[in-house]
């Protein structure tokens, strides 16, 4: 379901960044979606590990600053 998909600028220690669709257990405004069909796609990684727990770093950055994402139309994790 595309409500379940993410889109996401990870942002690494070393200052990389990657964009990202992920798919969360949990809806996003439609401002927030994007495409992807399961797990992440639209680059990852890259040298820079996805935490085990990015679903909960992403929930808790909506929950801070939602209306500052959906300005964005993207949620930064910086880790």
């Amino acid at each position: 379901m595309a409500e379940h998909h993410v889109s996401v600028k990870l942002r690494c220690r070393s200052g990389h960044e990657h964009d990202m669709c992920y798919q969360v257990k949990f809806e996003v405004p439609k401002e927030l979606r994007c495409p992807g069909s399961g797990g992440y796609s639209m680059g990852g990684g890259g040298g820079c590990p996805l935490p085990p727990d990015l679903e909960n770093l992403i929930w808790r950055a909506l929950h801070a600053d939602l209306q500052e994402h959906r300005r964005n139309r993207f949620v930064l994790v910086a880790l």
